[in-house]
């Protein structure tokens, strides 16, 4: 079953770690293993293939892949907008159409082409492979994170450790 309410990078302006996210759009841990998109917008078996699930790419005009064979489109509200399909099996870019808020694709995979070096990422030319996800260094971290606690909205700090030198009365 496709996952519509994961968390992705259009998620991360709501939680309170400060990063940058990464380039590469494509989580090998959220697939449909055995699963293409096909032009019935739905997923259909397929030995050999793999397929995401719904990845936020509203505002952006182009993406490029690795490789990718089939690709479908949908609004906010999770409808089809269009399908696509490609037969090659190089680097290729296509434009995003006007309206799309997100992507499913799929493409072959094998021990020749695995998922560890999967690239996609937004624009016309393919970057340079990262896994995927945020990078946390120094210079994203805030460095006077006390002083917006108190913009901090109740409920959204889930986890916390108590510091060792705290005065309780």
């Amino acid at each position: 079953k496709l996952m519509a309410e994961t968390i992705q990078r259009h998620n991360l302006s709501e939680t309170y770690v400060n990063g940058a996210p990464g380039a590469n759009l494509f989580d090998k841990n959220n697939v449909h293993f055995d699963k293409y998109i096909n032009y019935k917008f739905k997923l259909a078996d397929a030995v050999g293939y793999v397929a995401t699930n719904y990845i936020y790419i509203s505002g952006q005009s182009k993406l490029t892949f690795k490789r990718i064979t089939h690709h479908a489109f949908y609004d906010l509200s999770y409808t089809p907008i269009a399908f696509g399909t490609n037969s090659t099996l190089t680097t290729t870019t296509i434009d995003v159409p006007a309206g799309a808020a997100y992507i499913i694709f799929s493409f072959a995979h094998s021990d020749a082409f695995p998922l560890d070096s999967y690239m996609c990422n937004y624009g016309d030319s393919l970057a340079a492979f990262e896994t995927y996800g945020g990078k946390l260094t120094l210079e994203n971290i805030e460095s006077n994170l006390a002083d917006q606690i108190s913009s901090v909205p109740y409920g959204k700090i889930v986890e916390g450790i108590t510091p060792k030198n705290v005065l309780i009365r």
